[in-house]
């Protein structure tokens, strides 16, 4: 950890000695896990494609205590970790632990009645991303915590439902402090596998596994090419000195909790459906790992441009994700994105890694607006975003800028662009002109810089002294 305590940690400091939530006798736990920009790859991630993450500079403290005084999970929480709540003034909740147990069978509730139970109202929802680690601790390594509770703080600079894996980054924090409540011992890919099943089991959102890959083994100004087979990091590539990235922000809340109506969902139901009809003809293990001419000379003809849920139901039956009947989903569209998103993601790889030119350049930024198309093919992109890919298109190409796409899962959130590094003044411009154009009310979010995962930090609340305990140190200052 930097050895100069940054504002969010002091927040966490001065709310242990205030002695209002944290207890004065037990030690504080304490993580932080960056956001991240998708820069290629994207909604390929469930497909098996290479996947290019940079993670932002944003990130998300949780500090973890055991309590003796209540037998509860107790959460708070200074700004919305990763859903919107109804009054932002309910920044705390209080979970019993027995709430955790089914009272007939004693045994830890099943994920889908943990689904249920963290369904039931928005002030319930936001707690699952930071509640449901708990409950995948529980299921997956054993762990029987009955004869205490826990406080858990969270506070995030990371902004939400931006597509910048915000949730993803609460629940890498929170894991990593609970490891040292729980003393476990956890590497990075597997905490990443199970931190994503707080998010596909419990909260119920369909994402892949890149957000919290990415959040786990964050290196600043470094992109983490990771291959979603099922995460297999082939290595940390470096952003060149010359080259820089910016987020910016559309105004348009990205949020994938909600199936129905969810373009995310219903693209992956989509891709899942064309994975179904092509193994009429052939086994797939990931789509990405069919060539583009192959799937175009023997696949494509065989899949329908869309079909409706009932009729795909009718013919193939149900599959691992829910399908709507009156939804028509975009078959060929979603079937082919990861297939051509993992050969553009390769190349951008490759590019990077050679020696850099006016030609390379150029062939990177035509590689993201390539990218941003193929999204709004399967029905992930929207007028916002589009609107700020064109202005770094009109506005920047030649001036500094190389190319962008939309980030994440789409529809919406912010969009990610490549440029030459000191061109801020053209993103300035681009920033101006976007919120001149849609008439919003303040300048866009904007993202700059990069950040890497911290050391776990252990607060000792009898002299305020921190200590390094996991990663990274030791290093322990006052």
């Amino acid at each position: 950890m930097s050895k100069e305590v940054s504002p969010r940690f002091e927040k966490i400091l001065e709310l242990v000695k205030s002695g209002g939530f944290f207890e004065t006798h037990e030690h504080v736990y304490i993580s932080r896990a960056p956001g991240r920009l998708d820069v290629m790859g994207g909604i390929s991630d469930y497909s098996g494609s290479l996947v290019l993450q940079l993670p932002v500079a944003e990130g998300v403290y949780t500090a973890a205590q055991k309590s003796t005084k209540n037998h509860s999970v107790r959460i708070r929480r200074t700004s919305p970790v990763a859903v919107s709540t109804t009054s932002k003034t309910e920044l705390e909740a209080e979970i019993p632990l027995s709430d955790f147990f089914d009272p007939e069978t004693k045994q830890v509730i099943s994920y889908s009645q943990a689904h249920a139970y963290f369904s039931q109202s928005p002030q319930r929802k936001w707690t699952s991303y930071v509640a449901g680690v708990f409950l995948v601790i529980f299921r997956e390594l054993g762990v029987n915590v009955l004869d205490h509770g826990v406080n858990v703080f969270v506070d995030s600079n990371l902004p939400e439902q931006k597509g910048v894996a915000s949730s993803a980054a609460v629940e890498v924090a929170t894991m990593r402090a609970l490891c040292g409540i729980f003393n476990l011992h956890i590497d990075p890919r597997r905490l990443a596998f199970l931190c994503q099943m707080v998010e596909n089991l419990i909260v119920g959102a369909p994402c892949g596994i890149m957000d919290q890959m990415t959040s786990a083994f964050a290196q600043k100004a470094h992109f983490l090419a990771l291959l979603c087979q099922p995460a297999e990091v082939l290595g940390q590539v470096k952003l060149p000195e010359e080259l820089y990235i910016w987020g910016i922000d559309s105004g348009i809340k990205h949020t994938l909790s909600d199936p129905l109506h969810n373009p995310y969902a219903n693209t992956r139901v989509a891709n899942a459906m064309g994975k179904k009809i092509i193994e009429k003809f052939r086994s797939v293990d990931y789509l990405a790992n069919l060539s583009p001419s192959e799937f175009e000379v023997k696949y494509e003809k065989h899949l329908p441009v869309s079909l409706l849920g009932k009729d795909f139901i009718k013919e193939y039956g149900q599959l691992e994700f829910p399908i709507y009947d009156s939804v028509e989903y975009k078959v060929r569209a979603a079937t082919f994105h990861p297939i051509i998103e993992n050969f553009r993601v390769k190349l951008f790889n490759e590019l990077l890694l050679q020696p850099l030119t006016d030609s390379s350049l150029s062939l990177l930024g035509e590689l993201m607006f390539q990218s941003n198309q193929a999204y709004n093919k399967c029905g992930l992109g929207t007028e916002q975003t589009d609107l700020l890919v064109d202005l770094v298109r009109e506005k920047g190409l030649g001036k500094g800028l190389y190319g962008a796409r939309v980030s994440g899962g789409g529809s919406g959130g912010t969009i990610v662009v490549l440029g030459k590094k000191g061109s801020d003044d053209i993103i300035e411009e681009i920033v101006k002109e976007y919120q001149k154009k849609t008439g919003q009310s303040s300048l866009p979010y904007l993202f700059v810089g990069s950040s890497s995962i911290d050391a776990v930090v252990k607060l000792e609340t009898k002299n305020f002294s921190f200590e390094d305990v996991a990663f990274e140190g030791p290093y322990k200052y006052k």
